[in-house]
């Protein structure tokens, strides 16, 4: 006699089997949306990360960039100091050199005399005494043809090409040669090199 098989635990099999799969697509969802957050994240660590290493990298450059200006900045102003220099030098030389001719021109009485005039000009702005008229002694037929005003005429061979009046007391001291104009036009001609370079860079 053959046993008849038996299905009484079936039920239970196919119901456990059924639990089963959706426990395991469960998991498979959890670990979807999970996979999902974790890229997410992983996109947003690697985009924030990308952010502040672009940030860093344009500090880095523009940190360079301005060292680098300032760099070149310098060096333009070095270069452009000594164009000025050597540009007032070659002028300075040439006004120099035709200075020395200065006594040799025809006019040089005419300009003798303005110098003794703008001297006059400035001493007499501020005193009413007569001074002493001290030149050169190559000037002194000039000077006694125009010394009027003066206390009296003093030869001194370090005046050279022009004129200084002096007040008796020794208070004041007016100096107008060719020497002296020089010399204070110096820092002011340094000066509208200077400028005039500076206005042609940045134009």
């Amino acid at each position: 006699m053959e046993a008849e098989p038996t299905t009484t635990g079936q039920p239970l099999v196919d119901a456990m089997q059924a639990e089963i799969a959706a426990r395991i697509a469960e998991i498979d969802r959890s670990t979807d949306r999970e996979l999902a957050e974790i890229k997410e994240r992983a996109a947003r660590s690697v985009q924030e990360a990308v952010q502040r290493e672009q940030t860093r990298i344009e500090q880095q450059l523009q940190a360079y960039a301005r060292e680098k200006r300032q760099l070149l900045e310098n060096d333009w102003r070095i270069r452009i100091r000594n164009f000025q220099f050597e540009v007032a030098e070659q002028v300075l030389n040439q006004v120099r050199e035709a200075a020395l001719r200065v006594r040799q021109r025809d006019d040089y009485p005419a300009i003798w005399g303005r110098l003794l005039e703008e001297a006059a000009s400035v001493y007499f702005d501020q005193r009413r005494d007569r001074p002493v008229l001290r030149v050169s002694p190559e000037d002194e037929s000039l000077a006694r043809s125009a010394s009027h005003g003066c206390d009296r005429i003093e030869l001194d061979a370090t005046v050279c090409d022009g004129v200084e009046l002096e007040s008796v007391d020794r208070r004041m001291l007016v100096k107008n040669t060719l020497a002296s104009r020089l010399r204070r036009g110096h820092d002011q001609f340094l000066k509208s090199i200077s400028d005039a370079i500076h206005e042609r860079i940045r134009q």
